[in-house]
């Protein structure tokens, strides 16, 4: 038997009726016919790894997108993520990659709704971007934790790739390490949009976000919180934000002068001599200001 749904264009598209549909989640996300939807689940299920699903999908394009649709569990694989193929989680607050993500150098064109948990003991990343990619992600993403001195971060857009987070922790790796585990770490030209998101930094001397470069960040409706600076570098834009330092080191931190935008940003500490906001007013420090 067939259930057939409505896509995002009132187009319909079908699935078996052993599928469970989880809500609104078919009919707002997945907008293409079954025949492109690959189904994982731990048991039971034709593919039992995100991987052996992505490597079924053979004809992928911008005009043949696929979906992996991830049933609730524990998914201990490094994954390298597929060109048009979306991974999206039946149940996302229980279904986890243990290991890193990562486009491998290669751009790709993804959204994914799942938690990304590194839980290695090495300096892997949670999402760890090397090419133009353009992702969107809703969900919790943690680098690993380290067994030696540097740990990895959650999000890691190393060149000019694009991500676009909401809904979820953004955490860098702890552990015994001490340096790096950044929440986000936007190291070249490449853009960091989130909202609604947690952004942690993981390790003691770790920034919640670090932007030393000429890329763009924005962070809308979020909280930010790290051992020492919640933020490093410039070309920062925030909105209805909160920066909370452990150690109230300054909210915003450069080496060189870099210039911010702030609008209704509240922190425990002021910002680094360095840092200047562009928007009158826009910056507030108030000493009760805490992560939630």
């Amino acid at each position: 038997m067939i259930i057939t749904y409505k896509g995002w264009r009132n187009d319909n598209f079908s699935v078996p009726n052993d599928v469970y549909i989880g809500g609104s989640l078919f009919s707002s996300i997945l907008d293409v016919p079954y025949q492109q939807v690959k189904i994982v689940a731990k048991s039971g299920a034709p593919y039992s790894t995100i991987t052996a699903a992505q490597t079924a999908i053979t004809d992928n394009s911008s005009s043949k997108i696929y979906t992996v649709l991830v049933f609730p569990g524990e998914y201990d694989e490094a994954l390298t993520l597929k060109d048009y193929v979306n991974i999206i989680a039946i149940d996302p607050f229980n279904t986890y990659i243990l290991r890193q993500v990562t486009d491998n150098g290669v751009p790709v064109h993804c959204n994914l709704k799942i938690n990304i948990d590194n839980r290695q003991n090495d300096s892997t990343e949670g999402l760890y971007l090397t090419a133009a990619s353009v992702i969107h992600i809703e969900g919790n993403v943690k680098g690993a934790n380290a067994s030696k001195l540097t740990c990895g971060h959650g999000i890691y857009n190393a060149s000019t790739g694009t991500v676009i987070a909401s809904n979820g922790n953004i955490t860098g790796g702890g552990g015994i390490g001490i340096v790096d585990g950044h929440g986000i770490y936007n190291a070249s030209t490449g853009t960091v949009i989130a909202s609604n998101v947690n952004i942690i930094g993981g390790a003691v001397y770790s920034y919640g976000i670090y932007n030393p470069s000429t890329g763009i960040v924005a962070v809308s409706n979020s909280n930010i919180k790290s051992s020492v600076n919640p933020i490093g570098g410039g070309n920062v834009t925030l909105i209805n934000c909160t920066l909370f330092s452990i150690s109230s080191a300054p909210a915003i931190k450069a080496d060189t002068p870099q210039n911010v935008k702030c609008m209704n940003v509240w922190a425990n500490t002021d910002l680094h001599s360095n840092i200047t906001n562009l928007i009158p007013g826009g910056f507030n420090v108030n000493s009760e200001v805490s992560f939630p």
